[in-house]
């Protein structure tokens, strides 16, 4: 199997992960909101039939081929958010050391520094010249 076709059906696995999760955290938020609206006699959401296909997380479609050729899946749904407002943490792949990112905006601000007094001598280089000439 080409590289190619296992990075496509593997983005194609975690977009199935990522649209089963979508339809649990609908279902959660329909159940949250389904005893307010109870005593208000309104008539369900049509996404309410979306609730019951939520509560089964769905399966990616199994393709022809060996098993070790099969992308890998991992089934674990993101820990639960603490409250409104809140964020969940960063996974681990996409955290950078504070030191590291510290050393980076220093190095960078110098960068910055150095470029703006460069820019200023130059300026002021043909400013004398200019007036020199005259």
């Amino acid at each position: 199997m080409s590289a190619r076709l296992q990075e496509l059906l593997r983005q194609k696995a975690l977009l199935s992960e990522h649209s089963a999760w979508l339809d649990r955290e609908i279902a959660i938020e329909q159940a949250r909101a389904a005893p307010a609206d109870a005593g208000s006699g309104s008539p369900p959401a049509p996404e309410a039939s979306l609730a019951v296909a939520a509560a089964a997380p769905a399966q990616p479609e199994q393709t022809a081929g060996p098993p070790s050729a099969q992308p890998e899946v991992s089934p674990a749904s993101p820990a639960p958010v603490a409250g409104k407002g809140s964020t969940p943490p960063v996974p681990a792949e996409y955290q950078t050391e504070p030191k590291l990112i510290r050393r980076a905006v220093t190095w960078g601000c110098l960068l910055y520094f150095m470029g703006a007094l460069a820019l200023l001598g130059l300026g002021l280089a043909a400013i004398f010249i200019f007036y020199r000439h005259r």
